[in-house]
């Protein structure tokens, strides 16, 4: 994204109020990830307590409330064994339902509090940079060292502790 050249801070209004908002969306996306019922497993039935699944946020806190039923007793394998995917299948989707919601939930905030800042700073920059035709003290690629150690950005006077009186 090209970040447009401005002698003003404020041609970029726009930015913070747009990050929010698509933060709130984000936030609002996590929700409802975390609170809409969870997928028909496979093996059949529901992930729920009743007829229809419940959330993933109430799964993933109480798992004991995945609609299974009894556990089968260990004699009777095979209806071990579908109770176990059963249970399992829930589980999983519980799982990812919710590293989903913190995903979205962390990208979200990401952009609300952290893009305005950083366009910000990349702005000045080059605002300072368009004015007096020197970088901002900085390294200019991560294996030099900082601009300001050789004393560049001064100019001809130097550092101000070494300014002449």
């Amino acid at each position: 994204m090209a970040i447009p050249a401005t002698d003003h801070p404020g041609q970029l209004r726009w930015l913070r109020p747009a990050c929010w908002l698509l933060g709130i969306l984000g936030v609002a996306a996590a929700i409802t990830i975390a609170v809409g019922p969870l997928p028909r497993p496979a093996a059949g039935g529901t992930c729920g307590p009743g007829a229809g699944s419940e959330s993933a946020i109430t799964a993933f806190f109480d798992p004991g409330s995945i609609g299974a039923g009894r556990q089968p007793p260990s004699t009777d394998l095979v209806a071990r064994e579908n109770w176990l995917a059963f249970v399992g299948e829930c589980q999983s989707s519980t799982d990812a339902r919710m590293l989903l919601a913190l995903f979205v939930l962390a990208l979200a905030v990401a952009v609300a509090l952290g893009v305005p800042p950083l366009v910000g700073r990349l702005s000045a920059g080059r605002r300072h940079r368009e004015r007096t035709g020197v970088d901002a003290p900085g390294p200019a690629s991560p294996r030099e060292p900082y601009q300001w150690a050789s004393g560049e950005a001064w100019g001809a006077r130097g550092p101000p502790s070494q300014a002449p009186a």
